[in-house]
């Protein structure tokens, strides 16, 4: 964690570890210890689209809000929007590059300490989401160029069905969002895109 020159608090404060920290006596050494001043105790919720508020409950939050980084899989770094000395909140942001529906481990990190301590692995399941549908309503005949805008829409794994039928290919696909040509109908067709 890079240390961020905004924050008050960039010291840590070893004399509050409950365990013993060994002195170095060299500046050229560096050691390796435990030190149990804050810890992670669990996530809310598990799972959820852009725009989740996640919370992060944990014990003796003593640092400023910009002390702490709260990480998502290997890449994503949530924003902290509130912090007390027992929960940090961060909110999903648009385009988060999360891999939907899969589960990502979460770390939270203090900056010049590392990773927080936890006793169990903390998860949370990214959720794809739709925004918009433009235009919502075309021919019959076909031809309409329709735009869903959202987040989460990962190649590998997202489908539009149109009447049963599969027209992912039948467009282009992106992070946020869907273009794609409708087909002929026979009929009025009411259509829920999922």
């Amino acid at each position: 964690l890079a240390l961020n020159s905004s924050c008050s608090s960039n010291i840590l404060n070893a004399t509050l570890c409950t365990e013993s920290v060994p002195d170095l006596s060299s500046s050229t050494e560096f050691i390796y210890t435990l030190c149990k001043i804050e810890s992670i105790i669990g996530i809310s919720p598990t799972e959820g689209p852009m725009g989740t508020q996640v919370t992060i409950r944990g014990t003796n939050f003593t640092g400023n809000m910009c002390d702490y980084d709260i990480q998502i899989g290997s890449k994503y770094h949530c924003p902290i929007i509130n912090k007390s000395s027992t929960q940090l909140i961060c909110q999903i942001t648009a385009n988060s590059m999360l891999d939907a529906g899969i589960n990502q481990i979460v770390r939270v990190a203090r900056n010049l300490q590392g990773y927080l301590g936890n006793s169990n692995q903390l998860q949370f399941r990214f959720l794809s989401s739709i925004s918009n549908i433009s235009p919502t309503i075309g021919s019959i005949y076909g031809g309409t160029l329709v735009t869903i805008d959202g987040d989460g829409f990962m190649s590998s794994d997202t489908r539009v069905f149109i009447s049963g039928v599969n027209y992912t290919h039948a467009g282009s696909l992106s992070y946020s969002r869907i273009i794609l040509t409708t087909p002929p109908q026979l009929t009025y067709v009411d259509v829920n895109l999922t």
